[in-house]
């Protein structure tokens, strides 16, 4: 992404802020920060106790305990080791411990003041309870599960707390809060209630139902999201409000009820209805499925009692449930959300079964057809396309026309079965004739033969299997490869210069030579033949921005977007410079970072380089911020930065409530894993803020995310 100048009035602000000129200061020396104890113990009575800061450059130590007093707070670089006393008052209450933040740059190292009370520990901070309705764990309990469970998570447990802060400022549809407890409170040691539900997994109807200071016990599954944020996930409910365990819900049982037309006809009017019929396509893991009666069908969402149902619903029974009418525009469907499902009862065309004879028919015939979860049909044609050997996936034509086939199994799995991979044992390939039964459906408007498995089949002559070619590769240009037809038996040879967001992975990039652009996606160590799933050997290349490569591939496109596919390495040149992103050699971060809500440091792998201090800042969710600390006689602020979700975030620096700076980061692909990080970042992603003139005094920013997309990593930022 181009780099975004800033509005001359937002300069004209920050110029009130700043005057003068100041030397830069310059220092080779790798950064490093080191403290003589991480623990401090301090007995009951008060008193004093010390540690020591050695640091090459300046550092400062933030404390927010009310009961310790440091000396000094901050200091330069120095070689030799500078004594910190760390004095505490007399303690008459409970045991307590405070952190001190010994920060320099992007390093920092925690030492822990702890101190004995005349009171003994607070059991408020000791965790307690088993997890069930009659001993809820407290907050400290569940914390500690979270990261025991990780991502994974627990089964549904029972936790108690405080309602210490509400994040949520407008009831959605779903009906649901976000907010936070704690076991007294307060917001220290606060644990996050993602999208809650009301009493009996009931929504909310208003805003005004949950208050800071309500006393809470909350029925849910514990985790610990992307290995970072402990928190009670979607799908929770309010067991009991300040002692109430039961009112204030909606009467789901006697609900109006509607015919699927009728349901459809209310609009998103807010009300709940209920509806009875067949299931068809359930999916165990979301609790999701189509409902089909004598009017229509549509399709159910979200179920908020799916945890009660998972494990009993199966295609062909009749389900009765409420819920509330959404039309999701992106896929043009009409939806049930939020249901709670009231009864199910077994029959029909449970997944092994079928409820009539597959019909004979030819490939423009079944494409004719209505969509059916209950009608199989038995099709004969020649595999071709973009085929997908783990699922199955692949063109059938015939010579009425071609349809795509979203999954092939061995075995009858029956309609709705999850796919279990097992299309690679029929030693299928490209160019074999095949006989296989299916269900008509589609997706996105393209018709799809669903739930297929196999019956018989020919083998091609020639074919393009996997892993071999039937024609000799064409050297081409790129001009000339992205002139071609689209095809699974023509290898092309390609060279050019690797560019663009590229992904070390799979061996995603562009490839550039003097004629054009195209998109490679997935270039592998050797020929694994046509269709063969990526063996993510890329890495082993020791390819980087700026090299000149020659490969071999196949000319397809995506979403009508022209790709090398299937493509794999012959030879390559070292890229003299290049594009190839990465840090200056004298790059050096040299700025302090505050970290605020949803912000985290951590390190990561930069173009291949290690140990990289970066922060993030947001969540797919939910905006994050951090203090910037700008040393006194910076002129501008040389950052780089990536958003990491699919939609490009806006950054926004702040002096106050003045605007000073907006971007919006580049989306890199190259950010994956957690917590460390693998980025791969061009020269596009760098960023200057320009401040006009050196500031007069250390000055802080604040960076800040926002939009509903909000994740960013930034990293190595230098203040000249």
């Amino acid at each position: 992404m181009k780099f975004r100048t800033l509005f001359m009035s937002t300069l004209a602000a920050l110029a009130l802020l700043v005057a003068g000129c100041a030397e830069e200061e310059k220092d080779s020396d790798i950064p490093s920060l080191k403290v003589s104890s991480t623990e401090l113990t301090v007995t009951p009575a008060g008193g004093a106790q010390t540690f020591q800061v050695t640091s090459n450059r300046p550092w400062k130590i933030e404390n927010t305990a009310d009961w310790l007093a440091v000396d000094p707070v901050s200091g330069k670089a120095s070689a030799d080791p500078v004594t910190v006393t760390v004095t505490a008052l007399p303690n008459s209450g409970y045991d307590r411990t405070a952190s001190l933040k010994v920060s320099m740059d992007f390093d920092y190292k925690t030492v822990t003041v702890s101190q004995a009370g005349e009171l003994g520990p607070d059991e408020s901070k000791v965790p307690s309870g088993t997890g069930t309705a009659d001993d809820p764990y407290n907050v400290i309990a569940a914390q500690a599960l979270a990261l025991e469970v990780g991502e994974e998570g627990s089964g549904n447990v029972y936790v108690k707390g405080i309602v210490s802060s509400i994040s949520t400022t407008t009831l959605s549809s779903f009906g649901n809060i976000d907010y936070y407890i704690s076991t007294d409170g307060t917001t220290e040691n606060q644990f996050y209630v993602y999208r809650g539900l009301y009493l009996g997994g009931n929504q909310f109807t208003s805003l005004s139902q949950l208050k800071v200071g309500d006393e809470v016990v909350i029925y849910g599954k514990v985790v610990n999201f992307k290995g970072n944020t402990p928190e009670l996930t979607q799908g929770n409910y309010l067991y009991s409000l300040n002692g109430q365990t039961s009112g204030g819900g909606i009467d789901y049982e006697n609900c109006e009820e509607k015919t699927v037309e009728q349901f459809i006809a209310t609009g998103n009017d807010g009300n709940y209805y209920k509806l009875t019929g067949t299931v068809s396509r359930f999916s165990a893991t979301y609790c999701s499925f189509d409902l089909t009666d004598a009017s229509g069908t549509i399709y159910v969402y979200s179920v908020a009692n799916k945890d009660d149902w998972s494990d009993k619903i199966k295609n062909g029974g009749t389900v009765t449930l409420a819920g509330k009418y959404e039309y999701y525009s992106q896929k043009s469907q009409h939806e049930v959300v939020n249901a709670q499902i009231l009864s199910f009862t077994e029959g029909g065309d449970e997944p092994g079964g079928e409820t009539a004879e597959p019909k004979t028919v030819t490939i423009a015939e079944f494409n004719a057809a209505e969509e059916s979860s209950t009608q199989p049909y038995r099709l004969t044609g020649t595999i071709g396309g973009s085929i997908n050997t783990t699922y199955g996936n692949f063109d059938l034509t015939d010579e009425t026309g071609t349809v795509y086939v979203y999954g092939l199994t061995a075995t009858n799995l029956g309609y709705g079965a999850s796919n279990d991979k097992s299309y690679a044992s029929l030693g299928l390939k490209a160019g074999d004739k095949v006989t296989l039964i299916g269900f008509r459906g589609s997706f996105n408007d393209k018709i799809e033969v669903l739930y297929a498995y196999y019956v018989s089949h020919e083998s091609g002559e020639g074919g393009d299997e996997p892993g071999g070619e039937i024609a000799e590769p064409k050297t081409v240009t790129i001009a000339e490869f992205n002139a071609a037809e689209e095809s699974s038996t023509q290898p092309y040879q390609l060279t050019g210069t690797i560019g663009g967001s590229i992904n070390t992975t799979y061996g995603n990039f562009d490839l550039t030579d003097e004629t054009g652009t195209v998109y490679v996606y997935g270039l592998t160590a050797t020929n694994l033949g046509y269709g063969a799933s990526n063996d993510k050997s890329y890495a082993s290349l020791g390819l980087k921005a700026g090299d000149k490569v020659t490969l071999i591939g196949f000319r397809g496109s995506f979403n009508d977007k022209i790709e090398v596919m299937y493509a794999y390495y012959v030879s390559h040149e070292a890229g003299e410079g290049g594009d190839e992103p990465g840090l200056e050699d004298d790059f050096t971060s040299n700025v302090t970072w505050t970290l605020g809500t949803n912000a985290y440091s951590q390190d990561a792998t930069v173009n291949g380089t290690e140990g990289v201090s970066v922060l993030k800042l947001g969540t797919s969710s939910k905006v994050g911020d951090a203090t910037l600390s700008i040393p006194k006689g910076t002129t501008k602020v040389t950052f780089y930065a990536v958003s990491w979700t699919n939609k490009p975030t806006k950054l926004v620096a702040k002096v106050g409530d003045s605007e000073i700076y907006s971007v919006e980061p580049a989306v890199n692909s190259g950010a994956t894993g957690n917590p460390t990080y693998t980025l791969t970042v061009a020269s596009s992603d760098k960023y200057t803020m320009d401040l006009g003139s050196a500031l007069e005094a250390d000055t802080e920013v604040t960076v800040t995310t926002s939009g509903t997309n909000t994740r960013v990593i930034i990293f190595a930022i230098k203040a000249e």
